[in-house]
């Protein structure tokens, strides 16, 4: 018998977190946050406050409720992790002492996991899997499988158990000429067809036709603004923090326009830091970092010539605390010469269009060249889900990380491709089957 349970990432963005009971073996596929429901409870964007319960935030959806787990919280054998994003991962500091299980994760995300927990003094194992790799849980051989998306070594989580393979695919996409090599390994995914029983997939943009353009269109778009930057004083950049690929192509542009880098803002510079750390990419050697709020409000008190830089920074969601925000707000002297790039799109939840919008009224106040939406999502879409659906062709599809109308878009889309039991799960339900 397989036992499913959504803690979290059912019928909403955000705060993915799965419970899978099979082969006398218990995980937890993911544990993240909620990011609408987190900025309304907490100020606190970086997770080190102290002054919050786990009840407010689990009673307020912003973290999984593993109270639903009752006694078989104490029988979890492994939590494992596809990725870096706080969405996935972000939960883990407010959890993983309620567990007596390690944490499974590829090497960025498990640095990226300790910083978050070394900042709340959490101890717990850890164990650094690669993708390609594999590993046993009980009864239950793990492998991890190299997927792209918009953080590095993200992995698909493939449960190889008895009766067949259960393929947990939360965030990716095929893209076939990504610009750093991190390139899906269809040919592996594939190579499980007629074993796969079930499949978990991604439907955040399971109502968007076609397949999502590769990372290289964007590296392309992002290069092709050297002609009018270089016409700018200041350059101003922000996109996802854990996004290093994209970070890696503002970098080489910053270079093309012989500029020095400054990277400004907590989070940004913790996922360049998991990035050197895991051997991914080091870039602490092509431009300095202004991790601190105090390095940076020392660093934009003093007198200095914006010509001479190119700043990338938090806050492309217009986040009221990070620092573009902060920046608008007076931390900076904008001119009408001056460009800000959101090399990003708008997370589609209330709260970041609604952050976006006043962050580009005040803006647009100065006069400003604004670039938007330089950008490729690292979500599959339509065509992407369809093509794997046709490779694996599972008798059982649970449709997650996204809003009711996503995931009613991916309940058509799989049973188009002929797929027999598409189980739409809410929060809190179980479904059981011997498959």
């Amino acid at each position: 018998m397989v036992n499913i349970m959504s803690l979290g990432g059912s019928q909403e963005v955000g705060r993915n977190c799965f419970y899978v009971d099979v082969d006398e073996t218990k995980v937890i596929l993911d544990m993240g946050f909620h990011l609408e429901q987190f900025l309304e409870l907490s100020e606190d964007e970086f997770l080190t406050s102290k002054n919050h319960t786990l009840r407010k935030f689990m009673n307020g959806g912003a973290i999984p409720d593993i109270r639903l787990l009752k006694r078989d919280r104490k029988q979890v054998d492994a939590i494992i992790c596809s990725h870096a994003h706080l969405d996935h991962v972000a939960a883990i500091p407010f959890l993983i002492n309620k567990f007596r299980c390690p944490v499974y994760a590829t090497p960025f995300t498990a640095k990226l996991i300790r910083s978050l927990c070394q900042e709340k003094n959490i101890e717990f194992e850890i164990i650094e899997i690669l993708p390609g790799e594999t590993f046993h849980v009980n009864n239950v051989k793990v492998e991890f499988i190299q997927i792209a998306h918009s953080t590095p070594q993200t992995v698909a989580i493939a449960l190889h158990t008895l009766k067949g393979v259960i393929l947990y695919a939360n965030d990716y996409k095929e893209d076939h000429t990504p610009p750093f090599e991190e390139e899906t390994d269809i040919n592996r995914i594939a190579s499980l067809a007629g074993k796969t029983k079930a499949i978990f997939l991604d439907s955040l943009y399971a109502p968007d036709e076609d397949f999502c353009k590769s990372e290289s269109y964007a590296r392309e778009q992002v290069l092709n603004l050297e002609g009018d930057f270089s016409n700018h004083r200041a350059i101003i950049a922000s996109t996802f923090s854990s996004h290093i690929h994209r970070l890696h192509t503002l970098v080489d542009l910053a270079d093309k326009l012989n500029r020095e880098v400054i990277f400004v803002g907590r989070s940004l510079c913790r996922y360049i830091e998991a990035a050197r750390d895991s051997g991914v990419l080091d870039l602490t050697t092509r431009g300095r970092m202004l991790n601190f709020k105090r390095k940076v409000n020392s660093f934009f008190k003093k007198p200095f010539n914006p010509k001479d830089y190119f700043f990338i920074v938090t806050g492309h969601q217009g986040e009221p605390n990070a620092v573009l925000s902060r920046m608008a707000d007076g931390m900076f002297s904008f001119s009408k010469d001056d460009a800000v790039l959101f090399s990003c799109n708008v997370i589609p939840v209330p709260i970041s269009i609604n952050h976006r919008l006043a962050l580009e009224s005040k803006l647009s106040v100065f006069g400003l060249s604004i670039y938007k939406d330089v950008h490729v999502s690292g979500h599959a879409h339509a065509k992407d889900h369809r093509h794997l659906i046709s490779l694996l062709k599972p008798d059982f599809l649970f449709p997650v990380h996204g809003i009711p109308k996503m995931q009613d878009a991916m309940v058509k889309l799989a049973r188009e491709e002929g797929v027999k039991n598409v189980i739409s799960l809410k929060v809190g339900e179980f479904f059981s089957t011997s498959f």
